[in-house]
């Protein structure tokens, strides 16, 4: 006799999809084969273009991604050459994109969650027109974070129809997120070759002489890997607002000097995914600034240092990053681009972004900022005034003159105070002549000889910087300390 938990019933069935132009007659029932009959009006129907090509992007390459075939620079809205930053408008304000277009080649940015994108517009002071005009010369670039149904479809397919490759919907952020912690967990330098049961075993030992909790070390330790696992069923389901389930702020302990805080928890958790998204981008994050002064920079500047260091910890990569935090420690600080840079904030931004496009900004404003960011507070400010006097006399050199001239052809003539265009021959000879003993010892010729040293000493990217500020500073220019 055979139980019933034994007994297998076995049923034949299949599957037969069809598309229909309407809905049937019947919903349900028997087909003419004698197949059962089921409506399902879940079906997405009118799904954009662009949703369908990222859909694919997902569910065609997700496997060559885990086996790291499929990397994210062959995603179609990313180019790992370009200096970008990454800024969101989903909810909360943010900084003017003057800023942005100053500083960085492409914006990528998260648009509002509206119906109605032209009172962005109007709160934002830029034109519908202009907004589309820079996505057509490739500065702004849309991701969408949230599903399609809270945008402002009629714009949406505006900026598809004007340029297909700016809009990146959820499934291709989840793809780039997906490769980014899928190159990041096979280039980890403690995840090649070593077993979690030796990493356990370091946490153990590293926890006894620090005093620290071994199962946090061990978290800490095996992040990326983990992440690696993680990832993907919370990407399927959520996209990359679900960062927060495998994210870097579930290893963050006392951020920033004290114990951690469920306020703090909570806002680690809220803003994961900007932090997550922004790094995945190689971009520069630019904290969301609510009208009472809110702001999520503690929290995504922590988790993005935790995320560059993972990033990092390869055995080529790994020195550098260790050098960087060294200058932080140091006294350094990171450079606030909003607290360096005054702006004109009346100029339409397409003009603006006539000065500044994307052949000067890059890699002119990358450099400008890399030489602040190596001083300390005191260094940054001398520096700063070096700049800004400089330009002024380069300006004014211009203006009396009505050329316009390269500045690394005019730091000698500007030491000197006299206008361009003199011969450099006989300059060279009266430069050689007065750096003689007994015309130096003259005081005329003493003042002026300090000041062809101090050119001659000027780094050749003070030079570049000079000159980079020069051509921009009908638009923008170093804040004064």
């Amino acid at each position: 006799m055979t139980s019933s938990r034994d007994t297998k019933v076995v049923s034949e069935f299949r599957i037969h999809i069809d598309e229909l132009e309407s809905q049937p007659i019947n919903k349900n029932g028997f087909s003419k084969d004698e197949a059962a009959v089921y409506y399902c009006n879940h079906l997405g129907r009118d799904i954009p273009k662009f949703i369908q090509r990222d859909e694919s992007i997902w569910y065609d390459n997700i496997n060559t991604i885990y086996e790291g075939n499929f990397r994210k620079n062959g995603l179609f809205f990313l180019s790992e050459d370009e200096y970008t930053c990454y800024i969101d408008f989903s909810v909360f304000p943010n900084v003017d994109l003057r800023y942005c277009i100053l500083l960085y080649q492409r914006i990528f940015l998260s648009p509002p969650i509206t119906k109605n994108m032209d009172d962005w517009f109007k709160q934002l002071s830029i034109k519908r027109s202009d907004f589309l005009e820079l996505i057509l010369r490739e500065r702004i670039t849309l991701i969408l974070i949230q599903d399609i149904s809270r945008y402002d479809r009629k714009f949406l397919d505006e900026v598809y129809a004007l340029k297909p490759n700016a809009i990146v919907s959820r499934r291709a952020v989840a793809c780039l997120q997906q490769c980014d912690i899928v190159e990041t967990a096979d280039n980890y330098l403690f995840g090649d070759g070593i077993s979690i049961k030796e990493l356990k075993f370091i946490s153990e030992i590293v926890a006894k002489k620090s005093k620290m909790d071994a199962s946090f070390l061990l978290k800490t330790l095996t992040w990326p890997i983990t992440a690696k696992r993680a990832s993907f069923d919370v990407l399927q389901l959520g996209g990359i607002l679900s960062a927060s389930v495998y994210g870097v702020n579930k290893i963050i302990d006392n951020p920033p000097h004290e114990n951690i805080s469920e306020s703090s928890e909570f806002m680690l958790n809220v803003f994961s995914y900007a932090a997550h998204l922004s790094n995945s981008l190689n971009a520069t994050y630019f904290p969301v600034k609510g009208q009472d002064g809110f702001t999520d920079a503690t929290y995504t500047e922590t988790m993005g240092t935790l995320l560059n260091f993972y990033k990092r910890a390869t055995v080529n990569s790994l020195k550098n990053f260790v050098d960087g935090e060294q200058n932080l420690i140091k006294g350094n600080t990171l450079i606030e681009p909003i607290e360096l840079v005054k702006i004109n904030d009346y100029i339409p931004i397409l003009e603006l972004e006539e000065v500044l496009s994307k052949e000067i900004v890059y890699p002119n404003s990358k450099r400008l900022l890399e030489a602040l960011a190596d001083l300390n507070p005191e260094e940054q400010k001398q520096k700063v005034e070096l700049y800004n006097t400089e330009v002024q006399k380069f300006l004014k050199a211009q203006r009396k003159t009505g050329v316009i001239v390269d500045l690394s052809a005019q730091t000698l003539n500007l030491a000197l105070g006299v206008a361009s265009g003199t011969p450099t021959g006989p300059m060279l000879f009266i430069l050689k002549l007065l750096g003689k003993k007994p015309l130096r010892s003259l005081n005329p010729v003493r003042g002026l000889m300090e000041n062809i040293e101090l050119a001659l000493k000027q780094d050749v990217k003070d030079t570049k910087n000079i000159h980079y500020l020069s051509r921009i500073n009908r638009v923008a220019k170093l804040k004064e300390y």
